[in-house]
């Protein structure tokens, strides 16, 4: 390991595997690989850069509420290190507006009177990192 804060595992076989720092995040680290030479045979070395991406963040705001004949539109919800949202309807029975963007609106359903509506922000990572979700 040429560059990087976190660890490699089984640096000594072909297949190692770099378990990357939080410090690593928006860095590239890289990753050398040496070849020892037989008797009197000289080494060699070659480098690998691995882009290590930020992960996603998301927070769906604050509560709020509405009367069940007013639709209500989220407000103060963020995100970040995303490639994309998603909001879905964990309980309750109307129906959702701008449901990738951060201020969808919901709008309540007669059922949905007297009842505590769930939404969830889906934020899906950048790269290969794992979607994060916050209701």
């Amino acid at each position: 390991m040429v560059s990087g804060n976190g660890t490699l595992a089984n640096a000594t076989t072909l297949t190692p595997t770099y378990t990357p720092a939080p410090a690593d995040a928006g860095t590239t680290v890289v990753l050398r690989l040496t070849a020892n030479g037989n008797a009197n045979c000289l080494s060699v070395t070659d480098d690998m850069n691995l882009q290590v991406v930020a992960a996603p963040t998301a927070n769906a705001g604050s509560n709020g509420s509405t009367c069940v004949n007013a639709a209500y539109t989220v407000s103060g919800a963020s995100a970040t290190n995303y490639s994309s949202l998603l909001w879905t309807v964990v309980s309750g029975t109307g129906t959702l507006a701008n449901a990738t963007g951060l201020t969808p609106t919901y709008t309540p359903a007669p059922a949905d009177a007297g009842t505590t509506v769930v939404l969830r922000l889906t934020a899906n990572g950048n790269s290969n990192c794992l979607p994060v979700t916050m209701t």
